[in-house]
C-alpha cells in the first residue's frame, strides 16, 4: 500500500478525535468484529471481537499497516492487492470484500473471512481513514443470519462513523409515525441537564425544545420520515433553564418492505459557543458595511439596528433611542414595527425597561413585562397596540466612556423569549453601536458648527477678518470707537462659574485701571443689563457707584452705555461705551450699538467655537487613530501574532518611508495601512486562522483571499482609502509570485513594498509559538538573498543601511 501511505493527513481532523465516549461505547461493546485505519491505511482501533478473531491485541497493532493484519486477495489472481484499500481512502467508495479477505492471526495462522470496508467522511466530505467490518466465513442457515446482521451492523457504524457530535441516539418509528427511543450515548446528560430517565419522563425530545424553535424541530422531523437525512440549528433548554444551541445530525433508515421509515439514528453537537460568536461576527461585519455607506447619524442609526437584529434571533423587533435632554429619551431608529406613530416618539428616562437600563447605566433581561409591576407604560406609548403587545425584552445602555447616550432594545411579544447568552451577545454588540454613533455625533457636531462659524464670517468684515480671539477683540473695540464716535471702549467677558464680568480689552482710557475691572452681575451697572438683556444708558453720575463715579472722575467721562452681547441665548459678556460729553442716545443710536453689539457677541462665539472645534476636531481624529490600533490590537490577539508585531512593523515601515524620500503627507497613511494590514483576516474562521496543523489547499486559498477581504473592507470608508496600499498588496512579491493579483516590480504599490521587508524582519526575529527567532545574522542573509526576488532591491538597500545604522549607535551607546 504504498500509494496509500503517501497521502497527506490533516492531524485536526484525525478519526482519534472522533472516537469520543458514545463512539467508543457503540465501538466497542458491540458483537461484530470492528477496526478502523487513519487516512494512510494505518490502523488506530480494534474492538474486543476483532481481537478474538485475529489473536492479535490493539495495542499491538495501532499505528501499523492494515497489511500487518489482513491479507486482501483479488480473486482472479488470487495474489495480495492493495489497490482495494487505495480505492477505499483515495476515491472514496465502498469495497465488498467477498472470498476476498484473509486475516493473519497472532500465531501466523490463516482463516478467510467475510467483510467489507468504507470510508469514514468528515462533514465536509472529506476522508479521514476507513472502517472494516468483518466475520469468519460460515455456511448454511447460519451464514443467512450472519450476512442480515452484518449489513445491520454496517449500515449502522456507518452511519456512526459520518457523525461526530457530542452525544448520539437512536429511536424505534412506530407505524404511526411516534417515536421509541432505543439508546443514548456520550454526554447527553451534560449537554442537557437531564439524565436519559428524567428527560423521557418529561415528555421526550419535545419536551427539550426551546419553544420557539419548535417549528425547526416539526419540520425536521418531517424531513427525516420523509427518509431524507437532515442537519438542523436549534435550541434547547437545559435542566437549569439556560438555553444551548445544538446542530443535529439525523440519518433515517428506510424499510423498502414496510415503504416507511423505521429507524432513526442522529447525533447532536454544543454550538452554543460557535453560534453566538457566528451571529456577532455576522452582526459586526454588518455594523462595518453600514459605517462605509452612511454618514448622517439618523440614517446611520437605522442601518445598526437592523444589522444587529439577526443577533439576537428571539427578537421580533428593536429600537434605538437617545439621550434629547437630562430627562428624556428619543427613538430614532425602528426594525420590526410597522406602525409609523412608534418613531420619533419622546418618552421619560422614569419610564419602562428603557428608561430602567439608562438609569442603572446597565443591560436588562426582562422575563414577562406583565409580570413586573415598576415597567409601568405611560402617555403615548401605552395607547400604541404594537407597544402594548412586547411580552419580554433585552436592552442594553449605549455607553461611552461614563456616559450614556441611549438605549439599544430588542423586544418579543412572547414571554420568557429571551436567554443570559442573547444579552450579553446585545451588549457587546451595544459597545460597538456606541462608539460608532457617538463618533458620527462628533462628527456631524463638527460639521454643524463649521456651518455655523461660515454663517458667522459673513457678519462684518471687520469681525472676520481673524478668527484669533484676541484680535478680534481688537477689531471690535476700534469698529465700536468708529461707528459709534465713542471716546472709550471696553469689553467685559462673562464668567459664568464665577457669575461675574471680567475684562478682555478696551481702547482709549488714559490710565490702566480699567483693566482691573471685576464685577458681579448683581452690583453693577454692566451687570444690570446683561441680567436685564437690554441696552443700559446712563448721563446722571449719582446712580453710579462710588468706586464707578471715581473712575468716571479720573477720565473725565460724562455719558456711560452698555449692551449685553447674547450668542445663542447664552451671555458672552459685555459691551461698553464711554464719552467725555453729555450725550442723549437717540433710537438710532441704540439700533446701530446693538447691532454692533450683535456682531461682537456672534464674532465672540465664533472665536470660541472655532477654538472649540480644533479641540473636537482633534479628539475626533484620536478617535479615529484609537479605534484603528484597537482593531489591529484585535487582529493581533486573535491570530496569536507575537505582541507588539504590528507597532514594530509600522515603525520601521515609517522608518524606511523618510529614508526613501515618501512625501510626508503619505506618512499618516501609511501608519494606518501598516497597523490594519491583516483586518482581511477578520473574514477567515477560527479553524482556519488557528489551525495547529498544516493547511489544506482550500484553505490556502481561503487564506490567500484576506488581502482582498481587506479591500472590500475598507475602500468604502472615505478616510481609509488612501491607506489601502499595504493591506491590499503586501503579500504581493518583486518577481510576480505573489497575491492576490501577481503585481511584479513597480507595479506593486511602494507602501507595500516597504511594508513587505519589515514585516518579514520582524517576524524572523520574533519567537513565534511553532518555530524559535531567527539570528540577525540568519535573517539579514534572508533579505538579502530575496533581494530581486520576494523583495525591491532598492528598498533592501535602505533596509540594511538602517539596520546598520541603528548597530553603530546600540555599539556607541
Amino acid at each position: 500500500m504504498k500509494s496509500v501511505a503517501k497521502r497527506k493527513t490533516t492531524p485536526t481532523h484525525s478519526p482519534e478525535k472522533g472516537i469520543d465516549a458514545w463512539f467508543r461505547a457503540a465501538f466497542y461493546c458491540t458483537g461484530e468484529a470492528l477496526l478502523t485505519t487513519d487516512g494512510e491505511g494505518k490502523i488506530l482501533h480494534m474492538n474486543p471481537e476483532a481481537e478474538r478473531l485475529s489473536g492479535w491485541r490493539e495495542e499491538q497493532v495501532q499505528g501499523k499497516p492494515l497489511a500487518t493484519v489482513f491479507k486482501i486477495i483479488a480473486e482472479k489472481t488470487g495474489q495480495e492487492d492493495e489497490n482495494l484499500l487505495e480505492q477505499v481512502l483515495l476515491k472514496g467508495e465502498k469495497v465488498e470484500l467477498t472470498n476476498q479477505l484473509v486475516l493473519v492471526k497472532g500465531d501466523n495462522g490463516e482463516i478467510p473471512l467475510l467483510g467489507s470496508c468504507s470510508p469514514i467522511r468528515a462533514e465536509n466530505g472529506e476522508i479521514l481513514g476507513a472502517v472494516l467490518v468483518f466475520r469468519q466465513q460460515r455456511h448454511g442457515r447460519d451464514a443467512q443470519h450472519t450476512d442480515q446482521a452484518m449489513r445491520l451492523s454496517e449500515e449502522r457504524y456507518h452511519i456512526i462513523s459520518e457523525m461526530i457530535s457530542d452525544y448520539a441516539y437512536a429511536f424505534r418509528v412506530e407505524e404511526d409515525g411516534s417515536l421509541v427511543r432505543e439508546w443514548l450515548a456520550g454526554g447527553f446528560e451534560q449537554i442537557t441537564g437531564f439524565t436519559p430517565e428524567e428527560s423521557q419522563a418529561r415528555g421526550g425530545w419535545r419536551a427539550l425544545i426551546y419553544p420557539p424553535d419548535m417549528p425547526i424541530a416539526m419540520r425536521r422531523l418531517e424531513t427525516l420520515l420523509s427518509g431524507e437525512s437532515d442537519v438542523s440549528e436549534f435550541r434547547i433548554i437545559r435542566k437549569d433553564g439556560r438555553i444551548r444551541w445544538l446542530r443535529d445530525h439525523g440519518k433515517p433508515i428506510w424499510d423498502e418492505r414496510l415503504g416507511r421509515v423505521v429507524r432513526i439514528y442522529g447525533a447532536a453537537q454544543d454550538i452554543t459557543e460557535h453560534k453566538l460568536r457566528e451571529l456577532e461576527l455576522q452582526a459586526l461585519a454588518q455594523v462595518s458595511q453600514a459605517v462605509g455607506k452612511e454618514t448622517d447619524f439618523q440614517s446611520l442609526a437605522e442601518r445598526l439596528i437592523e444589522a444587529t437584529l439577526p443577533a439576537v434571533p428571539s427578537a421580533q423587533k428593536g429600537s434605538l433611542a437617545v439621550l434629547t435632554d437630562p430627562t428624556h429619551l428619543k427613538v430614532i431608529a425602528l426594525v420590526g414595527y410597522h406602525d409609523p406613530t412608534v418613531r420619533g416618539l419622546t418618552y421619560s428616562i422614569d419610564w419602562g425597561y428603557a428608561g430602567r437600563c439608562f438609569r442603572l447605566k446597565k443591560p436588562l433581561l426582562i422575563a414577562d413585562i406583565e409580570q413586573d409591576m415598576e415597567l409601568r407604560q405611560d402617555g403615548d406609548m401605552a395607547t400604541i397596540p404594537e407597544v402594548r403587545a412586547i411580552r419580554s425584552a433585552v436592552v442594553a445602555p449605549l455607553r461611552v466612556h461614563e456616559s450614556v447616550m441611549g438605549v439599544v432594545s430588542f423586544e418579543s411579544n412572547q414571554p420568557q423569549a429571551f436567554t443570559p447568552e442573547e444579552l450579553n451577545l446585545l451588549n457587546t454588540l451595544a459597545n460597538t453601536l456606541a462608539l460608532v454613533l457617538h463618533n458620527v455625533q462628533l462628527h456631524e457636531e463638527a460639521n454643524r458648527r463649521v456651518c455655523q462659524l461660515q454663517a458667522v464670517q459673513m457678519v462684518g468684515k471687520a469681525l472676520i477678518a481673524s478668527l484669533d480671539v484676541h484680535l478680534v477683540f481688537d477689531v471690535l473695540i476700534q469698529q465700536v470707537l468708529s461707528q459709534l464716535n465713542a471716546d472709550a471702549v471696553g469689553l467685559l467677558l462673562y464668567n459664568p462659574y464665577l457669575q461675574t464680568l471680567e475684562y478682555a480689552a478696551n481702547s482709549g482710557f488714559r490710565s490702566r485701571h480699567y483693566e482691573q475691572t471685576f464685577l458681579s452681575l448683581t452690583t453693577s451697572l454692566a451687570g444690570k443689563a446683561a441680567m436685564e438683556r437690554q441696552i443700559l444708558t446712563i448721563t446722571d453720575l449719582s446712580q453710579l457707584s462710588p468706586g464707578f463715579a471715581q473712575t468716571f472722575r479720573l477720565e473725565g467721562f460724562q455719558t456711560y452705555g452698555a449692551a449685553p452681547l447674547i450668542a445663542k441665548g447664552k451671555l458672552k459678556g459685555v459691551l461698553e461705551v464711554f464719552y467725555r460729553y453729555p450725550f442723549s442716545a437717540d433710537a438710532d443710536w441704540k439700533r446701530l450699538f446693538e447691532l454692533l453689539a450683535d456682531q461682537a457677541a456672534i464674532a465672540i462665539d465664533n472665536a470660541e467655537m472655532f477654538e472649540e472645534l480644533r479641540r473636537t476636531n482633534l479628539r475626533l481624529s484620536l478617535a479615529y487613530e484609537a479605534t484603528i490600533e484597537g482593531w489591529s490590537k484585535a487582529l493581533e490577539l486573535r491570530d496569536k501574532e507575537t505582541e507588539g508585531h504590528t507597532l514594530r512593523v509600522t515603525e520601521l515601515t515609517l522608518k524606511l518611508a523618510e529614508r526613501l524620500g515618501v512625501d510626508p503627507a503619505l506618512l499618516p497613511h501609511i501608519r494606518r495601512g501598516s497597523l490594519l494590514h491583516d483586518i482581511g483576516k477578520i473574514a477567515i474562521p477560527d479553524a482556519v486562522l488557528q489551525k495547529p496543523g498544516p493547511l489544506s489547499e482550500e484553505e490556502w486559498a481561503l487564506m490567500r483571499k484576506h488581502p482582498t477581504f481587506a479591500y472590500e473592507m475598507l475602500s468604502p470608508i472615505e478616510y481609509l482609502q488612501p491607506a489601502l496600499n499595504i493591506p491590499y498588496c503586501h503579500h504581493e512579491r518583486w518577481d510576480g509570485s505573489g497575491y492576490p493579483r501577481g503585481l511584479k516590480g513597480e507595479e506593486i504599490p511602494l507602501e507595500a513594498r516597504l511594508f513587505a521587508v519589515a514585516d518579514v524582519w520582524d517576524a524572523l526575529t520574533s519567537n513565534r509559538p511553532y518555530r524559535r527567532a531567527w539570528s540577525r545574522a540568519e535573517a539579514l542573509a534572508y533579505i538579502r538573498q530575496q533581494a530581486g526576488r520576494q523583495f525591491d532591491p532598492r528598498v533592501v538597500q535602505a533596509f540594511l543601511a538602517i539596520v546598520e545604522e541603528e548597530a553603530e549607535q546600540a555599539g556607541n551607546s
